[in-house]
């Protein structure tokens, strides 16, 4: 594709066939839509603007000669990810996309920008500052203006309505509505209160504040308040290391209270406009780290907080789990309490030693650059958290090798949150190098074992593999790329076909998509933050009804029109969905039946259809609200 793919690609049903369509962005500024044939959705791709019309400083308005060339002066705002939801909740799926410069960029299905966008953010006074430590204390910085995180829909206002929520470079998080005009309270600034450096022990002369936030923020409604509450990981950090006993102590389910620590902020959903504050009471929560919480040697590598998931894991609501890097993960409760701490030992048979590579083998381990999320690895209706973790004497023994190239060991790990233990004896298990920026896919892929589902992950050596409950690879797993991916990859059925798809994208700009074995409609964590809308909530329903196929409409001697049609599902084509809709022009049907399974063939007497009326409108709707798209169909006889 020419340039870099950016963010985490998704399946949806933009042009409302029966079919998903595969969904990307990439740094040069493009977003593609592909159908399962490979060609692009009509009105695709599209693009962001110019960097030269954004701001007059760009580069490519310098006189100088090479940026008279195209290929220099049309630089587009490189796109660095996408979210797909329905915003107005009209059953047409859009298409939105954080912009590198600071901005959100909105497509209709058809490819055209939605009315209202793109949007920027608001302009740091010092827009153009060389982006390294300028503020009074040591190794903070000044906000700079720009966003990479990709976008989360979620609907703040309450309601079916979905609102786009991007976090930027200036330590702000912001939220526009559907039609671009920001969201009442919003954007809200992430900075450690003047009373928390006391609560939690934090020497204002050494507290480093890198206002940027880069990580996607996690929405979920944990408080069961009927709106989404907002949760953001910061880039603060206390700025001391912590002593060597608090490190110890913090292996052990016991923990510690080191001095080092960073933070995870809990945002209302009305942001400043609430009562009392943007931030939900006892949030900021304090984040512990056994070593270091911002290590300054590769841009938001091992620094800050780890992005937030959310799940229901023992039925008394949704926990929150993040963790801070150099430390371990953590369950919270919605008030910021602690729930479990996921235990750091390393137990399994991949923690032994592994001569001549790894002499000693690792004890624990911690968080250090990967991301987490949620499945059901062993079928049992409760979801395990997943998350590479790095091992504890191996980054000891690397990071001390002066003069030596020496790797640590990586390890793909998987907790029972209800007890805070490894969730079955396969795990850990060895990576053979560093998921980055990645987080992993939990999918069903046809292992041995009826319910149990497989954790997906890829590295930076290039592989991509899929680790059942047992510890055991996927059949046909590991894949190899020769490239280094980008993020996460997706999984889904594109053609609705019962055949599974695993597609990656990479940093050289190519996409590689595998068939793989296992049913679409049990994988419980797809994407990239769990969703197409980037939410981090394990068990949301985003995926809508796929539209019915095979419509057809008769009228009646008595004036009735009978209609018939092959059924849909709840999640695409599987399950039942909830209930049809049928309109016309100034009306609509009453008394419908209840939806059949999904394949089913449905036919029953509309009734009420005006004699003039020649076209009918079908949609179903999931138990979630979810609209599919519209089956259009003439009304014959």
């Amino acid at each position: 594709f020419g340039a870099e793919i950016s963010g985490a690609p998704t399946y949806a049903d933009l042009e409302g066939r029966h079919e998903l369509d595969l969904i990307f962005s990439t740094y040069d500024g493009d977003v593609h839509a592909l159908r399962p044939d490979g060609s692009e959705v009509t009105g695709f791709p599209v693009h962001s603007d110019l960097l030269r019309t954004i701001d007059p400083a760009n580069p490519e308005n310098f006189d100088a000669p090479a940026y008279r060339l195209p290929v220099f002066r049309d630089q587009r705002d490189p796109l660095s990810g996408i979210a797909v939801g329905d915003l107005d909740h009209d059953g047409r799926l859009d298409v939105v996309a954080t912009g590198m410069q600071g901005r959100i960029y909105a497509w209709g299905p058809d490819g055209r920008r939605l009315p209202g966008f793109p949007q920027a953010m608001d302009t740091p006074p010092d827009q153009h500052a060389v982006p390294t430590p300028r503020s009074p204390t040591p190794h903070s910085r000044d906000p700079q203006r720009g966003a990479w995180a990709a976008p989360v829909l979620a609907p703040l206002e309450g309601g079916k309505k979905l609102d786009a929520i991007i976090p930027g470079w200036d330590g702000k998080v912001y939220a526009w509505r559907p039609d671009g005009t920001r969201v009442p309270g919003w954007p809200v600034e992430v900075k450690l209160p003047q009373a928390d450096f006391a609560r939690d022990g934090v020497d204002p002369a050494h507290y480093m504040r890198d206002p940027k936030l880069m990580y996607s923020v996690g929405v979920a409604d944990v408080l069961g308040k009927d709106r989404p509450q907002v949760f953001v990981s910061s880039f603060e950090c206390s700025g001391q290391s912590a002593a060597t006993q608090d490190t110890v102590l913090g292996l052990t389910p016991l923990g510690s209270n080191p001095a080092s620590k960073a933070w995870l902020y809990g945002l209302w959903p009305d942001g400043n406009d609430h009562a009392g504050g943007a931030y939900l009471p006892n949030w900021p929560v304090a984040m512990p780290s056994l070593s270091f919480c911002y290590d300054q040697s590769i841009d938001f590598v091992g620094e800050g907080v780890a992005p937030p998931t959310f799940a229901n894991v023992d039925g008394s609501g949704l926990k929150i789990v993040s963790g801070a890097v150099t430390g371990p993960m953590e369950a919270l409760n919605p008030d910021g309490s602690v729930f479990k701490k996921l235990d750091m030992s390393c137990t399994s048979a991949a923690c032994a030693p592994n001569p001549p590579y790894r002499p000693t083998g690792d004890t624990h381990t911690l968080t250090l650059t990967g991301q987490g999320g949620f499945g059901d690895l062993l079928g049992t209706g409760t979801p395990d958290f997943v998350q590479s973790t790095t091992g504890v004497e191996s980054i000891l023994g690397a990071l001390g090798s002066a003069g030596q190239a020496s790797l640590p060991q990586v390890y793909e790990k998987a907790w029972d949150v209800r007890t805070g233990q490894v969730a079955t004896p396969g795990f850990p298990q060895r990576q053979d190098g560093f998921p980055f920026y990645d987080a992993p896919v939990v999918a069903d892929l046809g292992q041995a074992g009826p319910g149990t589902r497989s954790a997906i992950e890829a590295n930076d050596n290039y592989f991509i593999h899929a680790w059942g409950p047992t510890g055991l690879e996927a059949p046909g797993f590991p894949k190899y790329t020769g490239q280094w991916t980008g993020f996460v990859g997706t999984v889904g059925d594109p053609r609705l076909d019962g055949r599974q798809r695993l597609v990656y994208g990479t940093r050289e700009g190519d996409l590689f998509q595998w068939r793989v074995r296992g049913d679409a409609g049990r994988s419980d964590w797809w994407h990239y933050r769990h969703d197409e809308r980037n939410t981090g909530q394990y068990g949301l329903d985003t995926r809508r009804p796929a539209v019915v196929t095979h419509a057809a409409a008769r009228r009646s001697a008595d004036g009735a029109v009978q209609v018939g049609f092959v059924a849909t599902g709840d999640d695409w084509n599987v399950g039942t969905a909830r209930r049809y809709a049928i309109t016309w022009p100034g009306g609509h049907a009453a008394g419908l039946p209840r939806p059949k399974p999904s394949g089913s063939a449905e036919s029953f007497a509309v009734h009420g259809v005006p004699p003039g009326v020649k076209r009918l409108r079908i949609v179903a709707i999931d138990d979630a609200g979810n609209r599919s798209a519209p089956a259009r169909v003439v009304i014959s006889g």
